[in-house]
C-alpha cells in the first residue's frame, strides 16, 4: 500500500494537504515490476506513474 507519507516525498504531490495525500493514497495502486517488465503498453488507456524506488529505463 502506498501511504500519504511516500506521495508527500513526491514533488508534485509535495504541497497537496494531508486529507488530499491520505484520498490520493488509498487511490493509488502499488505496483512491482520485475526487470523487462512494463508499466504501460501502446494503446493501454493514460495513466499516472510516480517511481517511489528503484530506477526506470527505456
Amino acid at each position: 500500500m502506498v501511504t500519504a507519507a511516500e506521495i508527500a516525498g513526491i514533488t508534485i504531490f509535495a504541497e497537496l494537504d494531508a486529507a488530499d495525500r491520505e484520498r490520493l493514497s488509498r487511490a493509488a495502486a502499488d505496483i512491482t515490476l520485475a526487470p523487462g517488465e512494463y508499466a504501460a503498453n501502446p494503446g493501454d488507456e493514460r495513466a499516472l506513474f510516480a517511481l517511489l524506488g528503484g530506477e526506470s529505463r527505456r
